[in-house]
């Protein structure tokens, strides 16, 4: 349910003409090595870095490259590990092949692992919100009670 609110907030902002990265106050009291840090952590790309640029631009503040690329650099060293790569799978997280070669392998192997589960969870609950959508509709019951079609409620 999480990753369908994510998807539909992204996809809101999209076909809206796209939402700011940073806002106001953010851009005002940013302290970038922070923001590149998260950033990574998160499994952005670098260039995420333009992103914050225009959205500050609005707001006349200009991003600190060099502070911003040290926090990611540091931000990668946490995301390029397997208990990165399995978070990042287990939130469904696309991988945008950010790692460094030394730690892509690492990286990818908790990933896999992650995404399995992240895979099988989505497969229990769409098998799950289909049976009771495919009785409900078909029988007119819920397994354990009696679905009363006419007052949308559920009888014990």
């Amino acid at each position: 349910m999480v990753n369908l609110i994510r998807v539909l907030s992204v996809t809101g902002c999209v076909l809206l003409g796209g939402c700011a990265s940073l806002s106001q106050n953010d851009c005002r009291s940013a302290r970038w090595q922070m923001i590149g840090e998260r950033d990574a952590g998160w499994g952005y790309e670098a260039s995420r870095v333009d992103a914050h640029r225009e959205a500050c631009f609005r707001y006349g503040v200009q991003p600190d490259f060099a502070a911003y690329q040290d926090g990611y650099a540091r931000g990668l060293q946490s995301y390029c590990t397997y208990k990165g790569g399995h978070q990042a799978g287990y939130k469904g997280l696309s991988y945008r092949h950010i790692c460094p070669k030394s730690t892509e392998a690492e990286f990818l192997e908790g990933y896999r692992l992650g995404r399995q589960q992240y895979n099988r969870e989505e497969f229990y609950d769409l098998r799950d919100r289909y049976f009771y959508r495919h009785h409900r509709y078909r029988y007119g019951f819920y397994p354990g009670g009696q679905y009363d079609i006419r007052h949308e409620r559920l009888v014990h």
